[in-house]
């Protein structure tokens, strides 16, 4: 979800949402939950 989430808002591609997932787990979904509130 995290990955579909940076690909569509960001333009991410799948492999560079895998990664940066991966590194900044905690940031994407605090950014993720901020978006869905809004």
């Amino acid at each position: 979800a995290l990955e579909q989430f940076l690909i569509q808002s960001y333009g991410y591609s799948e492999h560079d949402a895998k990664v940066k997932v991966m590194q900044d787990f905690d940031e994407v979904k605090e950014d993720f939950e901020t978006k869905e509130n809004e």
